[in-house]
C-alpha cells in the first residue's frame, strides 16, 4: 500500500521547486534581455557611487520590468541614480541625466497606487514614484 503523505509531501515539494525556479529565471530572464534595465545598463553604469548620495528605498519600474520597494533611488548631481537593491546579481548604479529624461505623464496618488511620473530615456519608459518624481522635475527647470 502506497504511502499517502510521503506522495502528498513529495508532489507539494516538486510544485513548490517549480514554481520557485520559474519565477527566479522569468525574472532574471526579463530584467536582462527585454529591454529596459539592460538596455541603459550598457551605456550609464557608474564606476562607482558618488560622495554625498541621500538613498531613497523606492518602486521604480524600467522597461517592462517593476522593482517594488527595491530599488534605491537618489535625485542629485543633475539626475537619477538607480541601484537594485536585495535579490541582485549585480549592484550596478544607473546615472540617468535629468536633461535626457522627457516626461510622458504624472499620475495622482489613488487608493491602489502612490503618485508617480512616467518619464522615457533612449526609448526606455522609467517610472519613478513621489518624492523623489517631484525633485527630478524640479532638476529639468
Amino acid at each position: 500500500m502506497p504511502d499517502i503523505p510521503a506522495i502528498i509531501g513529495t508532489i507539494g515539494l516538486l510544485v513548490l521547486t517549480f514554481f520557485g525556479l520559474r519565477f527566479y529565471f522569468r525574472r532574471m530572464r526579463l530584467s536582462v534581455y527585454n529591454g529596459g534595465w539592460g538596455d541603459l545598463a550598457a551605456r550609464h553604469t557608474m564606476l562607482g557611487e558618488p560622495l554625498g548620495l541621500r538613498w531613497q528605498s523606492s518602486s521604480v519600474r524600467v522597461g517592462a520590468i517593476t522593482y517594488k520597494n527595491t530599488m534605491k533611488v537618489a535625485v542629485q548631481h543633475g539626475g537619477l541614480y538607480l541601484q537594485r537593491d536585495s535579490f541582485a546579481l549585480n549592484k550596478d548604479i544607473l546615472f540617468l541625466p535629468a536633461a535626457g529624461l522627457t516626461l510622458v505623464s504624472r499620475h495622482k496618488a489613488s487608493w491602489l497606487a502612490n503618485a508617480y511620473c512616467i518619464f522615457t530615456f533612449e526609448g526606455v519608459d522609467v517610472w519613478v514614484e513621489q518624492p523623489e518624481a517631484d525633485a527630478l522635475l524640479k532638476l529639468k527647470v
